[in-house]
C-alpha cells in the first residue's frame, strides 16, 4: 500500500482558498460570456427599433384592435432597459473580483489567471512557453497569484 505524505493544516486551507478563487474566476468567466450575450440582445433590440421606426405610416391603432407603433417601441425600450438594469447588477457582483485582478502586482500572476483560469485558452506548458519559464514555475506563480487574489478579496 502507497501512503501519502499528510498535509498540514495550513496547506488544507490554502487548497480550500486556491479553489474557492478557482470557482470565482470561473463564474466570473461565465459572467462575462453572458453579459457579452445580453449586450448583442441589447443591439438587436435597439436595431429593431430602427425596423419599426420604418414601418410607421400612422400612429393610430387599426380598426378593431392592434397595437400603434409608438406602444411597439415603449415595450422594446423597456426590453432594452431590463437587459441595461441586468448588466449594472452582473458588474455590480463581480466588482470585488474585477478589483482583486486589477490589482495584482505582478502582470505574470495576471496573464496567468487570465489565460489559464478564466478564458482557459492556454495550458500550462503553452503559459511557460509564453512566459519562458517552466511548468512548475507556472503552477507556482499560478498558486500565488490565486492566492494573492484571496488576500485581495478578504480585504475588499
Amino acid at each position: 500500500m502507497v501512503y501519502r505524505k499528510r498535509k498540514s493544516v495550513l496547506e488544507v486551507k490554502n487548497e480550500i482558498e486556491r479553489e474557492g478563487v478557482k470557482k470565482r474566476l470561473k463564474k466570473y468567466k461565465y459572467d462575462l460570456d453572458y453579459i457579452d450575450m445580453k449586450m448583442d440582445k441589447r443591439d438587436n433590440l435597439r436595431a429593431s427599433i430602427d425596423g419599426i421606426k420604418a414601418c410607421m405610416s400612422d400612429s393610430e391603432a387599426v380598426q378593431g384592435g392592434g397595437s400603434t407603433q409608438e406602444e411597439k417601441i415603449k415595450k422594446v425600450i423597456d426590453k432594452i432597459n431590463d437587459i441595461d438594469r441586468e448588466i449594472k447588477e452582473i458588474r455590480l457582483e463581480n466588482a470585488d473580483i474585477r478589483y482583486a485582478l486589477k490589482n495584482l502586482k505582478d502582470d505574470d500572476y495576471r496573464s496567468i489567471v487570465y489565460h489559464i483560469w478564466i478564458n482557459n485558452d492556454m495550458t500550462m506548458e503553452q503559459m511557460g512557453n509564453k512566459l519562458h519559464l517552466s511548468k512548475s514555475a507556472i503552477w507556482k506563480k499560478s498558486d500565488h497569484a490565486l492566492k494573492a487574489i484571496s488576500k485581495i478579496l478578504k480585504k475588499y
